[in-house]
């Protein structure tokens, strides 16, 4: 995850401050003196200093989502709303039906751009080809399913999350 930034959400000014450059200045003198003499409230853990888990916020987490591609955002919320809608622990799906979905969403991807998403990404592996029952969209966006014979991968909700929640 990206640890170089502490990501905060700061609120916007709300009254406008023509002399703010003056009045900053002014205050140099004493922002140093704060700095110097004050007590540090962490102590030097990493290289970084702060431990990682300080640094997440739902700020970065929010910036790590959004930087991920489209396809395999796309694929999270899929496989979350699948696994919510149907009730699942575990979710299990070939490369096929999940370009089947991202097809009817008028998404364009190539199985190896999934399959590159799916291992390198994620960590998944291939399981042997098994019977399992696959759920797809049918065209009112109900969840329909048909016992099929693939290759899967399978993921848990607590996978979802924390996929969804990676930093």
């Amino acid at each position: 995850g990206e640890t170089r930034y502490w990501v905060r959400k700061i609120h916007p000014i709300e009254k406008k401050n023509v002399g703010m450059l003056n009045d900053l200045k002014a205050e140099i003198p004493q922002f140093l003196h704060f700095l110097l003499e004050r007590k540090l409230s962490t102590k030097h853990e990493s290289r970084m200093w702060f431990r990682h888990d300080l640094l997440v916020t739902d700020a970065l987490r929010r910036i790590i989502m959004h930087n991920r591609g489209k396809v395999e955002i796309e694929m999270l919320h899929i496989i979350s709303e699948i696994m919510q809608i149907k009730e699942l622990k575990e979710y299990q799906f070939s490369i096929k039906d999940m370009l089947d979905m991202l097809k009817r969403l008028s998404i364009q991807t190539e199985a190896s751009q999934l399959r590159k998403i799916l291992q390198d990404n994620w960590k998944l592996e291939p399981h042997p080809p098994t019977y399992y029952t696959a759920y797809l969209f049918g065209y009112n966006d109900e969840i329909l399913s048909s016992p099929k014979t693939a290759r899967l991968y399978r993921m848990t909700q607590k996978q979802v999350e924390e996929i969804m929640s990676e930093c």
